[in-house]
């Protein structure tokens, strides 16, 4: 168990479910720490865990990922199915803080690039933007509803207890798996 997670919180019950399926330890024994912001490196780790840990054979061509490092393995997976190209192309920017434009694209790839039906009702998710289809994709699958009803506010940062909510989500939302099969889900 988290002290810092509240069982009354949005975010509780998505990051039970992260403890309960061993996609997190925490931060440190006994925390969580749902209002940090996400950086890249934990990103690429949840998704990792959250595909089973896959290995691949070679490294990504990102310099800013340390070998050995407890993110590299995720980061070498995330290259190599074209999750992530990086932030240049031999860098990935492990310790930027994920925007939700971002968080929504990694989501959107992990699952196929699945093309939705309808765009987003979201007023600040123009058209033509990187982020347009998966931000549409993730309403569409009800992974978001947004900030407000008609906006997703992309370039917020993500936190910790919204990424463990955007997972659970995921994990418990048949419509979003078409290309990858999902993970085996424990169900609390």
């Amino acid at each position: 168990t988290f002290i810092d997670v509240e069982p009354h919180r949005f975010f509780a019950a998505g990051i039970y479910w992260l403890r309960k399926n061993e996609l997190t330890t925490g931060t440190q024994p006994g925390l969580f720490e749902p209002m940090d912001k996400l950086s890249r490196a934990q990103m690429a780790t949840f998704l990792w865990r959250f595909m089973d840990c896959p290995l691949v054979a070679d490294a990504s061509p990102f310099i800013d990922v340390a070998r050995n490092s407890w993110y590299d393995a995720a980061t070498d997976w995330l290259f190599a199915s074209g999750i992530t190209t990086g932030t240049a192309p031999d860098l990935f920017a492990p310790d930027e803080i994920v925007t939700r434009a971002q968080m929504a694209t990694f989501l959107w790839r992990l699952c196929g690039s699945i093309i939705p039906v309808n765009p987003s009702p979201f007023q600040d998710v123009p058209s033509g933007r990187y982020f347009t289809t998966a931000v549409a994709w993730l309403y569409e699958t009800e992974i978001t509803t947004g900030v407000t009803s008609n906006h997703f506010d992309p370039n917020a940062f993500v936190t910790r207890g919204q990424m463990a909510t955007f997972l659970h989500r995921l994990a418990t939302t048949s419509a979003a798996w078409t290309v990858v099969t999902p993970p085996p889900v424990v169900v609390l």
